[in-house]
């Protein structure tokens, strides 16, 4: 997506030369510069440290406990991100175990990154004992980041993403309806429709040869007839 609105603005720049000079550039974008600003953090890391970064899962340099937890249930999972004192005390009190933000392997963040896994097998115990929604709501209420995980069909009920019309249902020729994903911003003016849904294979095999690429009537009928075109 960061790549898309880079080129989108090198297209903007170039179409702007164009109408202030009548003359248009060639963009040479490349996919890899585009997204290396993701890895400034760990640029910098090897250059002042000679570190190379490696996989840590959903560990975090700066926030413990951090992670995806189960929940009750059949693959049923919370998302948990502690950043402040306040929070970490905050979620001691929602398991019930205010010692917990006490003692010496979790008083503070690095004491608390330090002995991680045990952390995370304590919170673990706890997600366990509660559904995802119902965690969630527990530690929001007492300003603890925390998310249920959605599966499909959850997310297709979702109170949010049904209020703003996201999934859109359409016409289809091979199953009579299906539901696309509508657009991820809305403008007050030009607000973005979603008319149709992915054409079948073939559909527009007449419009293309003949209006785009000029196929006579008699050239297309040969294609068909001889199993080219379906």
């Amino acid at each position: 997506m960061e790549q898309a609105h880079r080129l989108a603005v090198a297209l903007l720049a170039a179409l702007e030369y164009r109408r202030r000079t009548g003359q248009g550039q060639y963009i040479d974008q490349s996919q890899a510069e585009s997204a290396l600003h993701f890895l400034t953090p760990a640029l910098l890391d090897y250059t002042v440290h000679g570190r190379s970064q490696e996989r840590v899962g959903n560990a975090d340099a700066h926030l413990a406990p951090h992670g995806v937890y189960p929940a009750a249930g059949q693959d049923c999972w919370l998302a948990i991100a502690v950043r402040t004192e306040a929070q970490w005390q905050a979620l001691c009190e929602v398991m019930r175990c205010p010692d917990l933000g006490h003692d010496w392997r979790f008083a503070t963040l690095a004491a608390r990154l330090t002995h991680r896994e045990t952390l995370d097998m304590i919170v673990a115990a706890w997600t366990r004992e509660h559904s995802a929604q119902e965690a969630e709501a527990m530690l929001q209420a007492r300003g603890v980041p925390a998310s249920a995980v959605h599966n499909s069909q959850e997310l297709y009920g979702d109170p949010q993403l049904t209020h703003r019309g996201h999934f859109v249902e359409l016409p289809d020729p091979l199953h009579g309806t299906t539901t696309v994903e509508g657009s991820r911003f809305r403008l007050s003016r030009t607000p973005a429709r979603v008319e149709r849904a992915g054409p079948t294979l073939g559909r527009d095999n007449q419009y293309v040869l003949e209006t785009i690429l000029g196929y006579s009537p008699e050239r297309i009928a040969a294609l068909t007839d001889a199993g080219i075109l379906r």
